[in-house]
């Protein structure tokens, strides 16, 4: 089972990650995510049997994806399609209100992906702020250093909620962005293997 995917050629920039990286750590989140709902009390769980291995999502320069739906719900679009529905999404939700839902996030670190991976109260949008971040210029190792390891992926340590308002709020003005320039640089649309 493969999978067709597009790179839209851009101009990278100092403080923009290496989409090798971003589209890296997208396709094995995407593929080890499960599925998740929202529980009548308000927890969050997760359906083991489903994950977003067969979904359809579209890449941001800045590292934030849109989770369009599965291949089913996408099998006729083309891949620009899948782009512009992708950015007419991100430009109507992922602009910051502060004191709304649209502002709140959750952080984890992955150390598979060396990176945190920014999950906002719409859990179709995500943000990836791999660990090289902290060091290339969008805030400076300065700024960090006392929050993240002389590599700025070490998330052990009495800072940890420190850490992770810290890189949470990174992602959440990627997200803000990726909003404001709706420059895509992947698409991702799995294929399904034929029937006889």
């Amino acid at each position: 089972m493969g999978s067709s995917a597009r790179k839209f050629i851009r101009q990278d920039s100092e403080s923009t990650p290496e989409p090798a990286v971003l589209i890296r750590a997208f396709r094995k989140f995407f593929r080890d995510e499960r599925k998740r709902s929202n529980d009548d009390d308000g927890s969050r769980g997760g359906d083991p049997n489903k994950s977003y291995a067969n979904f359809c999502w579209v890449l941001f320069k800045n590292g934030t994806a849109v989770l369009l739906g599965s291949y089913k719900d996408n099998m006729h679009e083309t891949l620009d399609e899948m782009a512009s529905s992708a950015k007419r999404y991100l430009k109507h939700n992922g602009k910051l209100v502060v004191g709304t839902p649209l502002s709140d996030f959750t952080v984890n670190y992955d150390d598979d992906l060396c990176g945190w991976m920014v999950r906002f109260q719409n859990e179709r949008i995500f943000t990836f702020v791999p660990g090289e971040k902290v060091n290339n210029g969008v805030a400076g190792a300065d700024t960090f250093g006392s929050l993240s390891g002389e590599d700025g992926t070490n998330n052990t340590g009495n800072n940890s909620e420190a850490r992770n308002m810290t890189f949470g709020l990174l992602g959440r003005m990627l997200r803000q962005k990726d909003a404001r320039e709706l420059s895509v640089i992947y698409v991702y649309k799995p294929e399904v293997g034929r029937r006889k």
